[in-house]
C-alpha cells in the first residue's frame, strides 16, 4: 500500500492466551475503521477490538503468542507477584474465583512465616510489653547517677512510710515493708512510667481495713485489725486477716490483667471528678481520726460512724498522755512548717516531701536515747519488728474466700489504678513521653499477683514518692529498681534499727 493511511495496532481488549496467531492486514484506510477481531481466549471471550491507527507505507504485522507459551509467561508472573506482594495476589486471586494448582502451591514453597519474622515478631512483643528491654539500652552513666540517688532516696523515705500505711491497713508493720519490696521490683520491669513510685499508698490501705474489717467481723466477732498480739485467739484471727489481704492483692492483680485483655481501662473515666474529691475526702477524715489515738497516747473504739468516734475521743480526753501529745504536737508543726517552705522556695522543695524521714529519724534516736520516754511517760513505739526476707505466701490463695474479697478487690482496682494512671500521665507528659492504659493495667496487675506471692497486700502507685522521685531527677525505671534494692537490704539487715520508732511520729 502507498500513500499515507492508517494500520491496525494491537488493542487494551487483546488477554494473553488467547491461542490464536495475528495476521496481516493489507486494506484500504477506510476498511481499516470497520475491521474487528474476534480473540476467544481461557479467561473468558474477548469482546471485539475495533482499532484505528495511523497507516504508513509498510503493513504491520501483529503477532499473538501461542496457548503454550501464554500459559507460561501467565505462571511466571503470577510468581512474581506472590514473591513481592503475598497478600495482596492472594486477595486478588479470592476475588477472581480462582484455586492455585497443586504445581503452584508447590512453587511457591512452604506456607508459613519465615523464621526471621517469628524472631522479629517475638522481639516485637517483648519490647512492647516488657519495657525494661527497651530502657536498659538508653542507660548512660549521667541518667544511672540519677537514678541510683532518686532511688535511694526514695527507698529510705519508703520504710517508715509503709510502716504507717501497713498500721492504716490493720496489719504489722513488717507487711508494709514486703509490699515496698516486690511488687517495686517487677513494675520495674513490665511499668512503662520511668518516674511512678509503685507500693503501699494510704487510700488502698484505708480500704483494705474497711473492707475485710466487716468480714472479719462475722469471723472473729470480738477482734479488730491492729489489735495486739497478747492472745492465741488475737494470733489466730490476725493470721486469718493477713491471708484476707494477700489474696486480696491475688484477686485485684487478676481483675487488673483481665482488665488490660478486655480492654475496659476506659472504664475508669466515667468516675467523675465530685465522686473521687468526695472519696478522698472522706478518706482523709477517717484515716486522720483513726490516727488520733497515738497522738493522744489512748485507746478509741473503732466505729464506722464518726460522731462515735468523736465522742469515745470526748470520753477518754482525761486519759491522754501529755508527753506523747507534746512531742506530736512538734512533730505535727515540723510538718506543715516544712510544707509550706518547700512551696514558697524553690531551693527548699525537697523539703517537704523529705520532712516525715527526718521527723521519723529525730523521734527514733528520741526514743532511743531517753530512756525516761520510754519507762516513765509510757511514750509507745513500734516495738521488735521481723528480721528476714519476705516469707513465700502461696497458701494465702484459698479461692474459697473469692467471694469475702471480691468486693474489696474490685474497689481497690479502680480506685488504685485511677490514682495511679492519674499520676503516671501526669508525669509523662511532664518529660514528653506517652503511658499506654493497658500496659499499666498489666503492670499492676503482675505487681499485685507476684507480690501477693511474697506477703504483699494491695498496691498502686504513689503520689508523694512519685513526686519525690521526679524531683530527685529519677530518668529510667532503674530508680524503682534501686528503690526495691534498698528495701531489700532493710529487710534482710536493717529491721532492728526501726524498733524504737515512735507511734506518735510514724502515724
Amino acid at each position: 500500500m502507498a500513500g499515507s493511511g492508517r494500520v491496525a495496532k494491537r488493542s487494551d481488549c487483546v488477554r494473553q492466551g488467547s491461542g490464536h496467531t495475528g495476521r496481516i492486514f493489507e486494506g484500504s484506510p477506510d476498511d481499516l475503521q470497520d475491521f474487528s477481531v474476534e480473540f476467544p481466549g481461557q479467561l473468558g471471550p474477548n469482546k471485539p477490538c475495533h482499532t484505528v491507527a495511523d497507516v504508513g507505507t509498510e503493513p504491520v504485522e501483529i503477532v499473538l503468542l501461542s496457548e503454550d507459551r501464554s500459559q507460561q509467561a501467565a505462571q511466571i508472573l503470577q510468581q512474581q507477584g506472590r514473591k513481592s506482594k503475598p497478600i495482596a495476589q492472594a486477595r486478588k486471586v479470592l476475588s477472581c474465583g480462582e484455586k492455585p494448582t497443586a504445581e503452584q502451591r508447590a512453587s511457591q514453597g512452604p506456607s508459613g512465616p519465615s523464621l526471621s519474622e517469628v524472631r522479629q515478631f517475638v522481639q516485637r512483643q517483648a519490647m512492647h510489653y516488657v519495657p525494661m528491654f527497651t530502657w536498659t539500652r538508653s542507660l548512660t552513666l549521667q541518667s544511672l547517677r540519677a537514678d541510683l540517688i532518686a532511688g535511694l532516696t526514695v527507698g529510705v523515705m519508703v520504710i517508715p512510710q509503709s510502716m504507717s500505711y501497713a498500721n492504716i491497713a490493720g496489719l504489722p508493720y513488717i507487711y508494709g515493708m514486703y509490699a515496698a519490696c516486690v511488687p517495686a521490683m517487677v513494675y520495674a520491669v513490665f511499668g512503662q512510667s520511668r518516674q511512678l513510685a509503685v507500693g503501699p499508698v494510704a487510700m488502698v490501705s484505708l480500704l483494705i481495713n474497711a473492707g475485710l474489717g466487716g468480714v472479719m467481723a462475722e469471723i472473729c466477732p470480738d477482734w479488730e485489725p491492729g489489735t495486739a498480739l497478747d492472745s492465741e485467739y488475737n494470733q489466730q484471727c490476725t493470721k486469718q486477716y493477713i491471708n484476707l489481704a494477700l489474696f486480696t492483692s491475688a484477686v485485684m492483680g487478676l481483675m487488673q490483667i483481665l482488665a488490660m485483655v478486655l480492654r475496659m481501662g476506659f472504664l475508669v473515666t466515667f468516675l467523675g471528678h465530685p465522686v473521687t474529691s468526695g472519696f478522698t475526702s472522706g478518706a482523709a477524715i477517717i484515716i486522720g481520726l483513726s490516727q488520733l489515738k497515738y497522738m493522744l497516747g489512748i485507746h478509741l473504739n473503732k466505729s464506722q460512724y464518726i460522731y462515735v468516734m468523736f465522742l469515745d475521743c470526748a470520753h477518754k480526753l482525761s486519759h491522754t498522755n501529755w508527753m506523747t501529745l507534746f512531742l506530736g504536737a512538734l512533730a505535727l508543726i515540723f510538718l506543715l512548717s516544712a510544707k509550706v517552705a518547700s512551696r514558697r522556695y524553690k531551693r527548699l522543695s525537697l523539703f517537704g516531701p523529705l520532712a516525715p524521714l527526718l521527723c521519723c529519724m529525730a523521734g527514733t534516736l528520741l526514743i532511743w536515747l531517753c530512756e525516761p520516754l520510754r519507762d516513765t511517760y509510757q511514750v509507745s513505739y513500734v516495738g521488735h519488728i521481723p528480721n528476714g526476707l519476705f516469707p513465700i505466701s502461696f497458701d494465702a490463695w484459698n479461692f474459697n474466700n473469692f467471694g469475702k474479697v471480691l468486693p474489696t478487690a474490685l474497689s481497690c482496682c479502680l480506685i488504685g489504678y485511677m490514682e495511679s494512671i492519674a499520676i503516671g500521665k501526669n508525669l509523662a507528659a511532664k518529660h514528653g513521653y506517652e503511658l499506654e492504659a493497658g500496659q499499666e493495667l498489666l503492670a499492676l496487675g503482675l505487681s499485685n499477683v507476684i507480690g501477693s506471692l511474697f506477703s504483699s497486700y494491695p498496691v498502686t502507685g504513689s503520689f508523694s514518692r512519685s513526686a519525690v522521685n521526679n524531683a530527685t531527677g529519677a530518668q529510667t525505671q532503674l530508680a524503682g529498681l534501686v528503690t526495691s534494692l534498698v528495701m531489700l537490704c532493710t529487710l534482710k539487715w536493717l529491721t532492728p534499727v526501726f524498733n524504737f520508732l515512735p507511734n506518735f511520729v510514724m502515724n
